[in-house]
């Protein structure tokens, strides 16, 4: 039996025993928390699971890569949403309310200016495809006829983009949400008090 006709006939539970600790790697690298990592396996060996259930998966090892992968992609989407949304009523809220503490429009300045320069440091074109995606919302379709490139370049540079925005991010302490600090920082004056 030759070997291409091995891997052909693996299946998706073959496949994932003998690639986890790749799988976990690859994951560690893009991730902060080993309990992500785990849930970002399951949901792989989950999905790929369901798949070979409905036929016959051709790679096996390729798909779950693949999986892993888009759901990475679609895990930095929802963060960064969350960060964009996060910082839009944190302003709204700045300047709708005059009652607003000092310490959580310092901290919404700071997380604005950290963000901004974790942007700046992106490669020019990964920076560029992240603020046409993030920040005037232009759909990949276009971003690609835009800069003349492939919708799975566009693609790869946003996963890029929000990997290393969530560690460099997540590095200088800004990996929780503002209302759990606005909540924190009440807390703590009512301690003071």
């Amino acid at each position: 039996m030759k070997k291409e006709e091995i891997v052909m006939n693996q299946s998706v539970l073959e496949a994932f025993a003998e690639h986890r600790d790749v799988l976990v790697s690859y994951l560690a690298q893009k991730l902060l928390k080993p309990d992500d990592i785990d849930d970002l396996l399951q949901e792989t060996f989950i999905q790929a699971y369901r798949a070979e259930k409905n036929g016959q998966i051709r790679s096996p090892k390729g798909y779950l890569f693949i999986i892993a992968r888009n759901l990475l992609s679609k895990r930095f989407a929802k963060q960064s949403k969350e960060l964009v949304k996060e910082i839009s009523e944190a302003e709204f809220s700045s300047i709708a309310t005059n009652d607003s503490s000092l310490e959580i429009q310092l901290h919404f300045k700071m997380k604005m200016e950290t963000f901004e320069k974790a942007v700046a440091t992106l490669p020019s074109q990964c920076r560029r495809v992240f603020i046409l995606r993030k920040i005037y919302g232009m759909s990949q379709k276009k971003i690609a006829s835009k800069l003349d490139i492939s919708c799975s370049t566009v693609e790869r540079h946003i996963t890029i983009a929000l990997t290393k925005l969530a560690t460099i991010m997540s590095d200088k302490g800004y990996n929780q949400s503002l209302t759990n600090n606005t909540s924190t920082l009440q807390k703590t004056k009512r301690v003071a008090r």
